[in-house]
């Protein structure tokens, strides 16, 4: 790889986008502030609130991100009648993200990227410049249930982490770095499935595309215990 193509890679311009639908207001925005505390110039923010008639839910975040300096590229989109699950609204910001940007990062509401985010990302990108899908693992942020965390992140401590899996991963959804051109190329995201993250990795490999597991954690949620 020459300097010059370890710098475009490196410098890569991403699309972080999040799909929203009744979230708390408050929960998005840390987020999404949490996202522009890393991004640089070139990089922008996708919001898709979808099929949300509570206006006290979505107008706060509308409010919020207009009340950005337009420089900072958050744009905030509130459409109805999505259809096609959540696979619907991935296919809206496939279509209305900046065509600039080579990577769609996506990012659930409540992951809050960790400042090294951006940089761990295009790092990845420039170590495997021919992959389609780069998948980060998901994390908690919250102490004293370690045995919730250690069930939710199982798959990702024990099955991806094993160096035959690596390189065969599927999406899991948030943090799953894509390749713009590659996911265009297999018709965006399919709605065949509620779990469209695992349903575009196996379209992805069945086309002959390449995924790696990353095993780093760039962000962390909330995590909820379940009770009976």
């Amino acid at each position: 790889m020459t300097a010059n193509t370890q710098e475009a890679l490196t410098s890569a311009a991403l699309s972080f986008q999040l799909m929203t639908r009744a979230e708390p207001p408050e929960l998005v925005i840390a987020t999404i502030k949490s996202l522009l505390a890393v991004k640089e110039a070139c990089d922008e923010i996708l919001i898709i609130d979808n099929n949300n008639k509570e206006t006290s839910l979505y107008e706060p975040l509308a409010a919020f991100c207009q009340s950005l300096d337009a420089e900072l590229n958050v744009h905030f989109h509130h459409i109805d009648h999505v259809e096609g699950f959540k696979a619907g609204a991935l296919n809206l910001a496939l279509g209305l993200m900046s065509p600039d940007c080579s990577h769609i990062v996506v990012v659930d509401s409540d992951y809050q990227a960790l400042p090294h985010a951006r940089a761990s990302i295009t790092q990845a990108i420039a170590q495997y410049p021919e992959h389609t899908l780069l998948q980060f693992p998901q994390f908690y942020r919250n102490e004293g249930q370690l045995d919730a965390h250690s069930e939710l992140n199982h798959y990702f401590n024990h099955h991806l982490y094993r160096s035959f899996n690596r390189n065969r991963a599927l999406s899991t959804g948030t943090y799953a770095v894509i390749r713009r051109s590659d996911l265009l190329s297999i018709g965006g995201w399919s709605g065949a499935s509620i779990t469209e993250d695992a349903q575009m990795g196996v379209l992805m490999h069945r086309q002959g595309f390449r995924s790696q597991f990353v095993p780093e954690v760039i962000a962390r949620s909330y995590c909820h215990r379940l009770t009976t």
